[in-house]
């Protein structure tokens, strides 16, 4: 592993001399406190970490970059994190942290990967995360795990999740706890092969009082009967507004848009929802939901 550290004066100027000079720079490395320029990488300082040129790895467990310490931030500078070498049985993960606070990661290109970002908080179940701005495909299980109250995930692109050999059932977006996720694309989510598995867009577990708005989430593919655009399991009154969520193909029996657990005080409205055998299901529909004919 290698962490260049970017110094004043002379290493300065040979770092940025080092810098190719393509479009993915266009960010710049002003605020960096460091590269990432091999894998597997650890992170044990806080401060802006960057990337600036692709980078791959074939290992097939263990992370490709682990943070090891409170707020940090990975910014890609929009060029790759890969992980296809490891093929479709890989159990690594992309970018990970267990036990830190404050993490955010933006502008990635996160790909190849078991689950391409496992990001959770301390035991107290406190995170403050941020992932914006980047994009998660094909991703073997999940897209983004990620864990611990105050965290935002927003803006983001999943692609094509799931379809590993192990099987199971992915999800674009894995979140725990009291998270807001906004505005995100997740577009494909097929369960692993050899598997009865359910996909899911995005699922939420102990979200007592986030919010789940303005995600466009569409292509499930389930190889048995399930599949679920939305699903919250847990206690309190999350907002799910404004999403739109289409099934396809067509529904295979037990299909929800927005499902909850039973007995959720979770309120549902002015969403639309296209496809599934269920719109809302277990939840409280507060209204405005459409359902296309």
């Amino acid at each position: 592993m290698k962490l260049l550290l970017t110094l004043p004066g002379l290493g300065l100027l040979a770092a940025f001399a080092a810098m190719p000079s393509t479009s993915h720079a266009a960010e710049g490395f002003d605020n960096c406190r460091g590269f990432i320029d091999s894998l597997p990488a650890t992170i044990n300082t806080q401060g802006v970490w960057c990337l600036r040129k692709d980078l791959s790895t074939s290992q097939a467990t263990g992370e490709a970059i682990r943070i090891l310490a409170n707020n940090v931030t990975i910014d890609c500078n929009g060029y790759k994190l890969g992980g296809l070498a490891a093929g479709a049985g890989t159990q690594t993960a992309g970018i990970v942290t267990n036990s830190s606070t404050n993490v955010t990661v933006r502008n990635c290109n996160i790909r190849g990967f078991h689950e391409g970002l496992v990001l959770y908080g301390t035991a107290e179940g406190y995170g403050g995360h941020l992932v914006e701005d980047n994009r998660f495909e094909g991703n073997t299980s999940e897209g983004i795990n990620i864990g611990g109250d105050g965290t935002v995930v927003r803006r983001n692109l999943v692609l094509d999740t799931g379809g590993g050999s192990g099987g199971g059932s992915p999800s674009g977006i894995n979140a725990n706890g009291n998270i807001d996720i906004v505005d995100n694309i997740i577009s494909g989510a097929m369960a692993g092969n050899g598997s009865t598995g359910a996909p899911f867009g995005i699922k939420a577990v102990g979200n007592a009082s986030g919010t789940i708005s303005g995600n466009r989430i569409r292509r499930l593919v389930p190889l048995g009967a399930y599949s679920y655009g939305i699903a919250l399991n847990g206690a309190g009154t999350p907002v799910v507004s404004d999403n739109h969520i289409v099934l396809h193909p067509a529904p295979a029996g037990l299909d929800y848009g927005v499902r909850c657990n039973s007995g959720s005080t979770a309120l549902v409205r002015d969403n639309v929802i296209s496809g599934f055998t269920y719109d809302v299901s277990a939840c409280i529909d507060a209204g405005g939901n459409y359902s296309p004919p």
